[in-house]
């Protein structure tokens, strides 16, 4: 989880506490792509709106990397997205989902989604 509110991390890391999922956080794109650098991921959950670097910057940076480009990547986010940005992300990001509008079976469906891309 890439996201520098607490509070939403909390929301996460509640919404996947049944799951058996290791929940790894970064506060911003930097710290991310160091954690990135030591460990392997599955999966990313990630806001835009950062301090250091933001989430499109963190997500160009991940998709132009071989190592990284294939982790899918879900957005939550409260930014209000230009239209630019929106096409920027259904190129890059698996599923966009809004953090007012976020319930944890949305968070399962793309859940479930990767990992049967995963193990298929």
């Amino acid at each position: 989880v890439v996201d520098d509110d607490p509070d939403a991390v909390e929301l996460v890391r509640l919404s996947l506490a049944e799951t058996g999922v290791r929940l790894l956080t970064a506060a911003n794109g930097q710290q991310a792509l160091t954690l990135l650098d030591r460990e392997r991921v599955d999966f990313i959950i990630l806001d835009l709106l950062m301090p250091v670097m933001d989430g499109l910057t963190f997500l160009s940076r991940v998709k132009a990397d071989e190592r990284l480009r294939r982790i899918p990547v879900l957005v939550l986010t409260s930014k209000s997205l230009t239209d630019e940005e929106r096409q920027q992300l259904q190129q890059q990001a698996l599923k966009i989902l809004k953090k007012a509008e976020f319930v944890a079976k949305d968070l399962e469906e793309v859940l479930r989604d990767v990992s049967r891309r995963i193990s298929g």
